[in-house]
């Protein structure tokens, strides 16, 4: 019984890498980048528009982006094919096609 447990040891991967794997083999890697970039925000475009911008989810290669301030909302509008470009970047593929301002 030892044997087994060792070997089972030597096979121990860290959470990341386990759902990297997982997200893989249920054929949905982009997901895991797409929770990546929601949970990174703030790094992803910075704190200026973190501070008045809340992602909410992505789906079908859309970002829908919770803007509570019009005048941001427009702002950012403006900024939307910057800012899709650097959660791309971020993700080094193509997950967001556009920006649906909620």
């Amino acid at each position: 019984m030892k044997k087994n447990y060792k070997k089972r040891i030597n096979k121990v991967t860290n959470l990341e890498d386990g759902l990297k794997a997982l997200f893989k083999s249920l054929g949905t890697t982009d997901r895991i980048f797409e929770f990546q970039v929601l949970s990174d925000w703030e790094e992803v475009v910075g704190k200026e528009i973190a501070d008045h911008s809340k992602p909410i989810e992505v789906r079908q290669n859309v970002l829908y982006l919770k803007v509570p301030h019009s005048v941001w909302r427009n702002q950012l509008f403006y900024l939307s094919d910057e800012i899709v470009e650097k959660v791309n970047k971020r993700a080094n593929k193509k997950i967001i096609n556009k920006i649906v301002f909620c």
